[in-house]
């Protein structure tokens, strides 16, 4: 039966289709999958994925109506250029009204590009290093350990398709460099990575950055690095001059050296040096031959050939050397036309190097023929001032004549643009000193255009004529006038703007803008050269300061004027000035309706100002909706302020509110009466809470520090969270009320006060010291006393040790000084000591006990003077040490000792001698061990006193240890000397852990023994065998579910032990909840992928919660071969007779036919015949 059900449903979990996910490297995509219910019960499907973990369920279940479908979605994430795969099933739940088959689908990625992450673009000169400081940011939202790879080529810069170089060295010089292969980058970080372009040809060059993880992801960083013409060989031009029309030809010394190049050359055989250990040669490769340069100039005034050819001094650059072994001239040609500077750059360009030139050209005039060009807007004239030196002893007569005056195209204009008077004087020089004079000529543009002109000036007086060309170019007109308006919102505001007919006609304009809330007339007329006011009103609904323009364009013409508007609107008039009035720390709320008149949706932007104020950033309107917003004013520190709320909205305009707000202090927190015995402190918390959203240090303050502080050493609250502050009280009186004020406070958090006050009490109970040693062992120790009081005290110290004799049933009391040799002793030089008001002083004491049982001690400070504070202390005999207050200093029955207190009561507590030998307790986990164990106690005396005990166990495991081990006496009473204590250890670890632990039997009366335990959980047997098959750089993977021993979640951790290899096994998921005992568990998947041939594979996985320890044997087997067996040779070499006569048949066809031959064979065939006969 059961081959049968394998038989009918495995073929199910053959995958019905793939779904392949095509999305750029590094985005994430969806994809929905539609499943259809054929029968007429309800399904509820649960689907899984096993395989690649970049796949993902939103929701892994679904539910089928009858006859019905639905969509199931699939979420894929790219962070793998390698196409990964993984595998959907659907399985029926068991609680589901319908059952049918397994589905199963095949889930395979396909990336479709490369996408960088971030590309950016550089540029230098050739030969010139650049260094770039990348922001390397990790958008995998993991740490990783990423391996960088770095590619470059030549590309073109729009396609950014691959380019051949044409640089003629016979191997790749990478122009890119980084200096480090790998990166680690946390979850969300960035990290710089310096990038060094170098380049040695010109052109755009693609570097491409990989950043791989194995485990994170991958992703691409690309840098466009364009190398442009590099900087001039030499730091200064070469100089050349020329009088114009007057060609010149100079030469220009070409080394065969090219100094940058070299410099380039050096840094990477430096590089490689560092990175490799040796030099190589082929970086100092050059050619035996000539080499060919083109050369071009960027000016047309300096003519050089097409090509030139330099001759190398040999095979191996000297870098020492100035020109590298070789040189040649190159003819240059300066051809200058008019007077001036020429700069040009000669550059040359061959399969070695590139190399720039700068050439700097000066051409002086032969003459005094020259071209003037004027540049300038309509309307606006400009002048150039033609200077005439004068070096003579007489005056210059100076005539100026114009010529027409054309535009470009030819025609004549209907007034001149070029103006200037028709003579002037040129002084004569004043003694040794020559003189100038100005000819003022003028280009006064009314419109657009480009004129040319010619202007002779004749000097008279030495009959010469200067020359002047003259080319005026006039552009768009620039802003008349800049008119500021100064208004409110929503307020109207009328302004004027001043516009002028500069013609010799009335003018009719047409007036637009490109404002928006601003209204004038359409048209606008002006007489002749006339002016006047156009009227412009100005309703902005929005505060802020708005520019644009005013035109005013000419009826039937394409001249116009124009204007720049600045509109500057100040907020409108406040809607209404509300009063808000609230305690901090508390809240009042306040409604404002809104009421949207248009037929459109309209979004108010709301902006809060002051502190305290809470509410909706953005406030929606619907068509015809009137709705109310809430705001909400909370403050924090107590004050008076002002503030405002404002409602934005480019279709309404906008509104505000003034707002008067008063924060009202907290009225101070009453803390009920704390009351303590002088010389001990009481203790208050109080809870803060944090309304800010950052930490928030509180500053304490105290009225009375001497009775009230804050004890919590750190006061810092956490962002919108809370935290305990603790109030101490110190009383230094008694039966009287103290009174202070705690302040905690922060400038932006505020302040909370609290009102304490305090009673001292009378001191009720000695402060309890413990001392421990063995028997005859003496051991030392120090407590302090405090002064409580706020005035000096002269206190007398004293010894008061209580003991039970033998034979008594009643205690007996003595004073140490009294008697000889006790077990407690002070170790004070005086006994009378003076203490400083709120002081304390040491009090040495020494414990040396004789018997094993339990020793009690009082340490009694009296007091001198009777007045102070009006107590007294009385010591009664036979009684316990008592406090009155206002007792008579003589009573009958009391011993007075004036002053005094019975301050610190001393127990000491002695032990057996440490037992030296180590009680271990050992199993496996998951193994209980239940025994019983006797512990020797060495000098215990027959008692019905019954024993105790308790454990001493280290923080770290002390959680673990009271749940996996217990201790009990089998009999708690000890019947005879030196009889051992038996008891009863349960000892049920559930996971391995190790730990030191200390026993302690004692008596109530007296004694003590220590014994050292240490617990043991070893490492239990695999609980199962985990065997998986999988082929050569295959990965197969097998499930399993695990649930929780406990019915409830735990945080599990699953990993493979240290000694396993670490390649091939793979667990999923590493960490995570288990699920509770009784549920279907949480699934684990162990994955296998071998990488070579060879014995099995076996690893240990473990998984382990806080309280249990699970783990199994993995082992990894190849899939069993079986060799082919041979019975027979299946190679036949030989051709069927049918096809070997068709072969034949098929040459024959071919063959050319012997006519002489077969003639031959006919007439001997003939004559056979006739002789037979």
């Amino acid at each position: 039966l059961y081959l049968l059900w394998l038989v009918q449903q495995l073929p199910h979990y053959i995958p019905k289709s793939t779904i392949h996910f095509a999305t750029p490297l590094g985005l994430s995509a969806t994809k929905h999958l539609e499943l259809t219910n054929p029968t007429k019960k309800r399904l509820e499907y649960r689907g899984r994925i096993h395989g690649s973990s970049d796949f993902s369920l939103p929701s892994d279940t679904v539910t089928l109506e009858p006859r019905g479908t639905a969509l199931f979605p699939i979420d894929f994430k790219a962070r793998f250029l390698k196409p990964v795969d993984a595998r959907l099933t659907f399985l029926t739940k068991k609680e589901s009204p319908g059952q049918a088959a397994a589905l199963v689908f095949r889930l395979k990625s396909q990336i479709t590009s490369k996408r960088p992450n971030k590309t950016v673009n550089i540029t230098t000169k050739l030969y010139n290093l650049h260094v770039l400081v990348l922001e390397v940011a990790n958008t995998l939202g993991v740490d990783g350990d990423f391996k960088m790879t770095v590619s470059t080529e030549k590309v073109d810069p729009v396609s950014k398709k691959g380019l051949k170089s044409t640089l003629a060295y016979p191997d790749k010089v990478n122009p890119f460099y980084v200096a480090t292969s790998r990166l680690r980058i946390r979850k969300d970080g960035t990290i710089t990575l310096q990038v060094h372009f170098m380049p040695i040809e010109m052109g755009h060059h693609l570097c491409t950055i990989a950043f791989r993880d194995a485990n994170a992801g991958e992703f691409y960083y690309e840098v466009l690095g364009e190398a442009t013409l590099p900087a001039p060989m030499e730091e200064r031009p070469f100089p050349v001059s020329a009088k114009c029309q007057e060609p010149t030809t100079f030469t220009l010394p070409i080394h065969s050296a090219n100094p940058k190049l070299d410099r380039v050359r050096q840094i990477l055989i430096d590089r490689v040096h560092q990175e490799t250990g040796r030099t190589p040669s082929v970086l100092l490769n050059r050619p035996d031959k000539a080499v060919t340069y083109e050369v071009t100039s960027s000016s047309p005034f300096m003519k050089v050939p097409k090509t030139l050819s330099v001759m190398t001094g040999g095979t191996r650059i000297n870098l020492d050397s100035a020109d590298g072994g070789g040189s040649a001239k190159l003819p240059i040609e300066f051809a200058p036309k008019e007077a001036g500077m020429y700069p040009a750059t000669i550059t040359l360009t061959s399969a070695y190097d590139v190399r720039v030139y700068a050439i700097e050209g000066t051409a002086t005039a032969p003459n005094t023929h020259c071209t003037l060009t004027f540049n300038t807007t309509a309307r606006k004239s400009i002048t150039q001032e033609l200077p005439f030196v004068n070096p003579t002893d007489t005056d210059w007569f100076l005539r100026a004549t114009f010529a027409p005056q054309k535009k470009a195209d030819g025609s004549a204009l209907q007034a001149p643009v070029f103006d200037g008077p028709s003579s002037l004087v040129a002084k004569k020089k004043i003694g040794e000193q020559k003189t100038t004079t100005v000819y003022p000529l003028t280009f006064n543009p009314d419109w657009v255009c480009e004129v040319h002109g010619h202007l002779d000036i004749y000097n008279t007086s030495t009959n010469e004529t200067y020359e002047y060309d003259l080319i005026g170019t006039a552009d768009e007109p620039l802003a008349e006038d800049h008119v500021v308006v100064q208004c409110q919102a929503r307020e109207k505001t009328d302004v004027s703007i001043e516009v002028t007919n500069p013609t010799s006609s009335p003018l009719t304009y047409d007036v637009e803008s490109d404002l928006l809330n601003i209204s004038g007339p359409p048209s606008f007329s002006l007489p002749a050269f006339g002016k006047g006011a156009y009227p412009l009103s100005v309703l902005p609904i929005l505060s802020g300061s708005t520019t644009g323009s005013v035109v005013f364009k000419q009826q039937d013409s394409e001249r116009y004027q124009w204007y720049t508007l600045q509109i500057n609107a100040s907020p409108p008039k406040p809607q209404a000035t509300l009063k808000l009035q609230c305690v901090v720390r508390e809240a009042v709320c306040v409604s404002l309706q809104m009421t949207n008149p248009l037929d459109d949706i309209v979004t108010l932007e709301v902006s809060l100002i002051g502190d305290g104020l809470l509410g909706e950033s953005e406030f929606v309107l619907a068509p015809r909706e009137a709705a109310t917003y809430q705001l909400i004013y909370a403050p924090l520190v107590p004050g008076q302020y002002r503030g405002s709320a404002s409602l934005l909205s480019e279709k309404l305009g906008e509104f505000w509110y003034d707002l008067e707000l008063t924060a009202d202090p907290a009225p101070p927190t009453e803390i009920p009466l704390m009351e303590c015995e002088v010389g001990t402190t009481k203790q208050h918390t109080v809870t803060i809470e944090n309304p800010l959203g950052y930490d928030v240090a509180l500053i304490p303050r105290s009225s009375n520090p001497s009775n009230f502080r804050v004890s919590t050493p750190r006061l810092l609250l956490p962002p919108f969270d809370t935290a305990d502050i603790t109030l101490e009280y110190s009383p230094t009186t008694i039966d009287h009320v103290e009174e202070g004020t705690i302040t905690l406070d922060h400038p932006l958090a505020g302040e909370w006060v609290y009102n304490l006050t305090g009673k001292g009490l009378l001191p009720r109970r000695p402060k309890e010291v413990s001392v421990v040693t063995t028997v005859g062992r003496a051991v030392s120790s120090t407590v302090h006393f405090k002064n409580p009081f706020m005035k000096a005290l002269s206190v007398m110290v004293f010894l008061v040790v209580e003991a039970k004799p033998k034979g008594s049933g009643k205690d007996s009391t003595r004073e140490q000084q009294a008697s000889g040799a006790q077990d407690f002793t002070l170790l004070l030089k005086k006994t009378r000591l003076h203490v400083a008001p709120l002081a304390s002083v040491p009090i040495p004491f020494v414990f040396s006990p004789a018997s094993m049982r339990e020793h009690v001690a009082e340490i009694v400070v009296r007091a001198d003077d009777p007045a102070q504070q009006g107590l007294q202390w009385i010591f009664r005999p036979e009684r316990d040490i008592d406090v009155v207050n206002a007792m008579p200093a003589h009573t009958p029955d009391c011993l007075s000792v004036c002053i005094s207190v019975c301050w610190c009561r001393l127990k000491g507590l002695v032990e057996a001698p440490i037992d030296p030998q180590l009680h271990p307790f050992s199993t496996r986990a998951r193994q209980p061990l239940d025994t019983e164990y006797s512990f020797s106690l060495v000098g215990v005396q027959p008692s019905r006193e019954p024993l105790e005990y308790e454990l001493e166990v280290p923080p770290d495991v002390k959680e673990m240890v009271d749940r996996t081990f217990a201790l009990d006496f089998k009999d708690t009473l000890i019947t005879e000397a030196d009889q051992s204590a038996v008891m009863l250890v349960k000892f049920a670890p559930m996971r391995p852990f190790t730990a030191n632990c200390t026993l302690i039997i004692k008596r109530s009366s007296g004694g003590r023994w220590r014994f050292q335990l240490r617990l043991y959980a070893s490492v239990p047997d695999p609980d199962d065998t985990i065997s998986i098959e999988s082929p050569i750089n295959q990965q197969t993977a097998v499930a399993f579910r695990l649930t929780n021993i406990a019915p409830t979640y735990s945080q599990f951790e699953a990993f493979f032990a240290p000694e396993s290899p670490s390649d091939d096994f793979i667990v999923t998921p590493t960490s995570g909840t288990l699920d509770p005992a009784g549920s279907s568990g949480t699934m684990f998947i162990v994955s296998y992928r071998p990488t070579e041939y060879g014995k099995t594979v076996t690893a240990k996985l473990v998984i382990q919660t806080e309280d249990t320890y699970w783990s199994y044997l993995v082992r990894g087997t190849h899939p069993h071969y079986n060799a082919p067996e041979i019975t027979s040779s299946r190679l036949d070499n030989k051709l069927d007779p049918a096809v070997a006569k068709e072969l034949r048949k098929a040459e024959n066809k071919g063959r050319a036919t012997n006519f002489i031959r077969a003639n031959m064979k006919k007439a001997a065939a003939a004559a056979d015949f006739r002789r037979d006969r």
